[in-house]
């Protein structure tokens, strides 16, 4: 065999040629690799997608409430949602570019149970990628959340909700492992078995639990917090529930985007801003202004007019939650709910979500943020929606879309962005996230990533950008060639590439096939041809395309490939 590097266009490839001219994939050699184009690393593959989720309600303010799933997703897929501790499941069907409502029983999962252990748990595995949504209706008192992926759960959160007149202020613990210690704060501890649930309620007016610490002995769980009925600002009519599920501080971020409701639609007073920080010595600017510093869990609030977005910057890691108000504040249509304003860093590139729809809601909106540079890609349903953004500032621009209910789709062909979704009605809303990344910005370093392909998964490992000295260097000594001179300097956006060699079994669940001559499930495939390994990155690209969204698996550059070695 003889080494060879083998150019085509702008991209070099290290192969091993055999007799029968065939080559060996190498670990991105066929290191399938992603190019960022300044997006920030693998956030186009960290979202509230996915297909495993467990889930909780909190208690709602009226006794009557009817609780729901809500699914939405672009393939036909198989829902099964279970409480693995009562022995319960049902399954259903959704079909393609649809969604479906999967109605759930209080005896299985008992939202008013508080302050005792509970077999509330509910797990939810789906056969394709969904994105998921939890409902606890009642006319008038209604919320929605999004829910994660449990992939992405951690094991420390610190807690946001309203601090309303009315008591009822609420966080719920969902354990799923057996043995989960969980510490809420200084006002409590619980141990808890693979799916259940421990549910805690202010009774004293103003009483909150804003800035809480819930932290497990180092076992992911979920969190959810929120509000029995919350009035919204204090002293205005009137009051709804808050459900929302808990962001672990591993997702929180430092710059965000507050997009309000239009004011052509709620002529009031405007909303409720909260922001809390994970640190000591926050500095909180609005638009540039400095407004505050804040300690660890200490929580920065201030009214937003309507048809009035905001910068928001933190020196330190932050969560941000807008609280609509009630409709003597507000105005009609519309009332308190709460969803967590994604930040900027958690940006995606595409999702599929669901905009809900009651008997009482009239209006439906999501708004979308997105680089100014990168608004010539927005697109909903394939239909361009670059006309419909307005400036922020110079680096970020938001449009508010009307949409029907139903299962939609946006996109950014160009670049990433975030979305929240809303209901406005008489005395009523509801709000929940529709487009958000989940990637670990605690360490600054980007994270890995998985996929799956006909049952086999493969790693990508994400790096930074940054810069080498590509070329004969020093240390190389006379170890040179002719064509290595001289150095230069190359400077790379953020990309992923394989963490190992495309493996036979990998080759296999994308082909149908293996033609190596040397045969192992995962040793390195070989005896393939260079049309061989690019049919297999574009049928990779096609089985996958729902996860990429706009990136695409690519044979890596020579440069990226020494930056990954070095």
């Amino acid at each position: 065999m003889l080494n060879i590097k083998l150019q085509n266009k702008n991209y070099h490839m290290t192969v091993r040629f055999h007799k029968q001219n065939k080559i060996a994939l190498y670990a991105l050699i066929m290191t399938l690799c992603f190019s960022f184009n300044n997006i920030s690393y693998c956030q186009s593959i960290s979202t509230t997608q996915g297909k495993d989720f467990w889930v909780m309600f909190l208690n709602n303010n009226d006794t009557a409430t009817s609780l729901s799933l809500i699914a939405a997703g672009n393939k036909n897929t198989i829902i099964t949602v279970e409480n693995p501790n009562l022995n319960w499941s049902t399954t259903v069907n959704l079909s393609s570019d649809g969604h479906v409502i999967i109605p759930i029983s209080l005896k299985m999962c008992n939202s008013k149970l508080v302050n005792k252990i509970g077999n509330c748990g509910l797990h939810v595995t789906s056969t394709e990628n969904i994105s998921l949504y939890a409902s606890n209706f009642k006319s008038y008192t209604y919320d929605i959340t999004t829910i994660l992926p449990t992939i992405k759960l951690k094991s420390y959160y610190i807690s946001q909700d309203y601090p309303s007149l009315l008591p009822g202020a609420e966080l719920g613990v969902l354990a799923i492992m057996d043995s989960t210690f969980i510490k809420i704060g200084d006002f409590d501890s619980v141990l808890l078995m693979g799916g259940q649930t421990y549910q805690i309620q202010s009774v004293s007016s103003t009483g909150t639990y804003s800035g809480t610490a819930v932290i497990s002995n180092n076992k992911p769980f979920a969190m959810f917090q929120g509000h029995k009925c919350a009035v919204i600002p204090d002293g205005y009519q009137a009051c709804d529930h808050l459900y929302e599920q808990s962001i672990p501080v591993d997702y929180w971020g430092r710059e965000f985007v507050v997009t309000p409701v239009p004011n052509s639609v709620r002529k009031g007073k405007g909303d409720v801003v909260r922001i809390t920080s994970s640190q000591d010595n926050c500095i909180v600017k609005r638009n540039g202004k400095r407004k505050t510093t804040l300690k660890k869990g200490e929580t920065y609030e201030y009214i937003i007019h309507y048809g009035e977005a905001e910068f928001i910057e933190t020196t330190e890691p932050a969560t941000t939650c807008l609280y609509f108000s009630g409709c003597e504040h507000g105005g009609d249509p519309g009332d308190p709910a709460s969803v967590i304003v994604p930040p900027v860093e958690q940006g995606v590139p595409y999702v599929t979500f669901d905009a809900y729809n009651t008997s009482v809601t009239k209006y439906h909106y999501v708004n979308i943020v997105t680089n100014t540079d990168n608004v010539k890609g927005m697109t909903i349903d394939g239909k361009d929606i670059s006309q419909e953004f307005k400036k922020v500032n110079s680096a970020h621009s938001y449009a508010t879309i009307s949409v029907t209910p139903g299962t939609h789709t946006i996109e950014n062909c160009n670049g990433n962005f975030i979305a929240f979704f809303y209901g406005l009605g008489l005395y009523e809303s509801y709000a929940y996230t529709a487009g958000m990344g989940l990637k670990d910005l605690s360490s600054g370093q980007p994270e890995n990533i998985e996929f799956e392909v006909n049952g086999q998964v493969f790693e990508m490992v994400c790096l930074g950008s940054g810069s080498f000295i590509m070329g004969a260097t020093p240390e190389q000594g006379i170890d040179l060639r002719l064509n290595e001179r001289p150095t230069h300097e190359v400077k790379l956006s953020s990309f992923c590439i394989g963490k190992y060699e495309v493996t036979q079994s990998l080759y296999k669940a994308v082909m149908g096939k293996n033609p190596s001559l040397f045969q192992g499930d995962n040793l390195p495939v070989e005896n393939v041809s260079w049309i061989d390994c690019l049919n297999f990155i574009t049928k990779l690209n096609d089985m996958l395309r729902d996860q990429l969204g706009n990136r695409k698996f690519a044979l890596p550059s020579e440069a990226q490939w020494e930056f990954a070695a070095r």
